[in-house]
């Protein structure tokens, strides 16, 4: 959905902070942050992904089909680690993950980085 003044101008993306404390997530108290470890952690990212995002997918895929109003352009909904595996972290503008404009930027990166 068009927004004149979205931050965005061709997608839309989010980002789920794990643990808490990490990024813009927080807890309501202390307590709450104190409890967080590897395990905990996994289990409620593990839960979120295979619950919340395949079905917020497929409501939207609904909605689209019913041609229901505003039309979402929903093209697919990747899910993973920041280390997806060699094949697609390698080649993600292959992939039509990425523009040509940011393959530029992150190639200036990748230089930087072993130099």
């Amino acid at each position: 959905m068009y927004h004149q003044y979205s931050w965005t101008k061709f997608s839309s993306v989010i980002f789920v902070d794990i643990p808490v404390g990490t990024g813009f997530s927080f807890a309501k108290d202390s307590a709450s942050a104190d409890e967080v470890g590897d395990m905990s952690s996994s289990l409620q990212v593990y839960d979120f992904l295979t619950k919340t995002v395949p079905l917020v997918a497929h409501l939207i895929s609904k909605g689209i089909n019913a041609g229901k109003q505003p039309l979402l352009n929903l093209k697919g909904y990747p899910v993973g680690n920041p280390f997806t595996g060699e094949k697609v972290d390698m080649n993600p503008h292959g992939m039509g993950l990425i523009s040509d404009g940011l393959l530029k930027v992150y190639s200036s990166f990748i230089r930087y980085a072993m130099s």
